[in-house]
């Protein structure tokens, strides 16, 4: 295990209008935070296919995958993860994309959202200065930088 890099993907739910990312309040280790929806990538499956699998698992939502919209790849490094032994840590190579939501969307994903995964506050939308104030991870706001420049 010391040796594996996990691969993910995670998917930025954004407002291109109003500029807004809108993030999940993860329960689950290593990002106990605001973050994005998404998750490991499975043996053999392409980037896309697994985003819109971690958006269905985690919303319910059904995307379609041409919808998504490449950013960047990032990588993260974590002290403790959700899997024993906890006090392993991982490190993440992940793919990140953006999916344009409207308020409908926004508000089925909101209440679909996986329990185990996710805090019960729903998403929540931000704009760069609340990213701030809400002292989420860089990464986020690097994301959020890429995303509207």
């Amino acid at each position: 295990m010391r040796n594996t890099v996990i691969v993910c993907v995670d998917t930025a739910f954004i407002s291109k209008k109003r500029r807004l990312i809108i993030l999940a309040k993860r329960r689950a280790k290593p990002m106990q935070n605001w973050w994005f929806i998404g998750g490991r990538m499975k043996i053999g499956e392409s980037e896309r296919v697994a985003a819109h699998r971690c958006i269905a698992r985690e919303t319910r939502l059904v995307i379609d995958q041409e919808k998504l919209i490449p950013v960047t790849m990032t990588r993260h490094h974590f002290n403790s993860r959700q899997q024993e032994p906890q006090n392993l840590g991982c490190d993440s190579l992940c793919y990140n994309f953006a999916l344009e939501l409207g308020p409908r969307m926004v508000d089925q994903a909101s209440n679909n959202l996986d329990k185990q995964e996710y805090e019960e506050v729903g998403l929540k939308a931000f704009d760069r200065a609340e990213l701030v104030k809400e002292k989420v991870d860089q990464a986020v706001i690097d994301i959020y930088d890429l995303i509207f420049p």
